[in-house]
């Protein structure tokens, strides 16, 4: 079956985008990492970063310069099946909720 793995992020990084980018990449390719890690193969992504997203599917068809997305390509290449979703923050409340208690 399908996993979902849903990286809210709860990234407080206002002032420096190009940091809560690589934030929001960084939790994709943690729960991608944790994903493999336990033999699961299909899997759908969602994050309320659209820009994590068009940069991922953006680097899907043409390649990337950085590590970062090079790694979570090659990760999702593991996957026999995977999409990934933008899911707005505030149709997210769920995973906004336990992330904030996170922290």
């Amino acid at each position: 079956g399908w996993v979902f793995l849903n990286t809210d992020g709860f990234v407080r990084l206002e002032d420096d985008s190009a940091a809560a980018r690589r934030a929001k990449l960084c939790g994709i390719l943690d729960g991608l990492n944790t994903l493999i890690d336990h033999g699961l193969d299909k899997v759908m992504i969602q994050t309320d970063s659209l820009e994590a997203v068009m940069t991922i599917w953006e680097s899907s068809t043409g390649g990337s310069n950085t590590a970062l997305i090079r790694r979570i390509l090659q990760l999702l290449s593991l996957f026999s099946h995977w999409n990934l979703f933008y899911i707005p923050r505030e149709e997210n409340q769920e995973a906004d909720r336990f992330a904030k208690m996170a922290h």
